[in-house]
């Protein structure tokens, strides 16, 4: 068991986004093939969205919930270097290649493995100076970095001053067995998921939104997640005259439901990590439309079980719209496609391929 210690470091747990879930899809999986697994979070927030295993170490490295000097980061570095050691922690998962500014130094002079796993992409930094330079430093020190995408690969292979790591991608997969139900071919309502953030473009799917539903007084949108773009996105439904035809979900647990009845999904991201949504959302056959953005969403959807349309196109978008909507048979063939496609994407394959990196064995 000693060599099976595994600790996941994140900034926090408690929001609904895909990396929360992706991480707790992760530790239950290597909890159940028997890896001791410790998550540490640098802030003391509410409890994690998403249910852990009650095997699972879960430890806040401050009391509050943001970092308000350079002191309060300097603690965070020795109080994690100083759990690491303490629990005798083999391998420590930096999850965000920001949090490397922490967790590299903290390894430091040890035998702790370190791996860097990324959730954005290498161009989007959001304007932050030290998420640059923590990637420069994970190609220069830590032992493995893994992204979610081929096309991220390529962009860290090329950006990287120092391509001393090892590089490797593991695509995230869904929480959701692939079903065995009928696709709801007769559906006429249309989801969306994710944070209402920027970042994931629903102000976009609004505007393409408006072109068609006339055309289409029958379907309806509907828009689940939290965050905070919720009051200018409720704003824009109403002065695009959008209310009678679109609705808000606050983020649920039971996104199951949303999947199983929709006609078909739509992902209008400007920029994604991987698209997890997209493969969720194939695990029960749903068709999807989305964004040709970096990266992910054009190594999912291949025409065959979704469309992708020029990233940040609007008038294509509401074109894809109108052809997913009127062509009944298309969404079925696309339904049957996506469930093919999810066996790419299962939570087993998953697990036994981070059980390989932790093991360091060649996928």
């Amino acid at each position: 068991m000693k060599n099976k210690k595994i600790c996941l470091f994140i900034n926090a747990l408690h929001n609904s986004g895909g990396t929360e879930r992706i991480i707790t899809l992760l530790a239950n999986g290597l909890t159940n093939i028997d890896y001791e697994v410790h998550i540490v979070t640098i802030l003391k927030t509410s409890e994690p969205f998403f249910q852990l295993n009650d095997k699972i170490n879960l430890v806040s490295l401050c009391n509050h919930e943001s970092l308000t000097s350079e002191l309060e980061r300097l603690k965070i570095i020795f109080a994690l270097r100083k759990y690491l050691k303490s629990n005798e922690i083999k391998t420590i998962i930096a999850v965000d290649s920001l949090l490397c500014i922490y967790s590299l130094p903290a390894v430091l002079f040890t035998n702790i493995r370190h791996i860097c796993w990324e959730h954005f992409n290498f161009k989007i930094d959001l304007g932050v100076k030290a998420r640059r330079l923590a990637r420069q430093l994970s190609g220069l020190l830590s032992d493995e970095i893994v992204v979610l995408s081929e096309k991220d690969k390529k962009y860290w292979q090329e950006k990287l001053l120092f391509k001393k790591s090892k590089l490797r991608v593991i695509y995230n997969a869904s929480q959701f067995h692939i079903t065995n139900n009928d696709y709801p071919a007769d559906s006429k309502n249309i989801i969306s998921v994710g944070r209402l953030t920027d970042q994931k473009g629903f102000d976009l799917l609004l505007q393409a939104w408006k072109k068609v539903h006339n055309e289409f007084p029958d379907w309806t949108l509907t828009i689940i997640g939290s965050g905070p773009k919720k009051d200018s996105l409720e704003q824009l439904a109403t002065k695009l005259s959008l209310n009678k035809s679109i609705k808000f979900i606050a983020a649920t647990q039971n996104i199951t439901d949303y999947y199983q009845s929709c006609g078909f999904l739509c992902l209008p991201s400007r920029y994604e990590g991987f698209g997890l949504v997209l493969i969720e959302a194939m695990s029960f056959g749903v068709p999807a439309i989305a964004f040709d953005c970096d990266c992910g969403p054009s190594e999912i959807l291949d025409m065959e079980n979704g469309i992708l349309v020029p990233n940040e196109n609007i008038k294509i978008f509401a074109e894809s719209l109108r052809l997913m909507i009127s062509q009944k048979s298309l969404r079925v063939n696309m339904s049957n496609n996506a469930k093919l496609k999810a066996n790419a994407f299962t939570s087993e394959k998953f697990t036994e391929c981070w059980d390989s990196v932790l093991r360091n064995e060649k996928l």
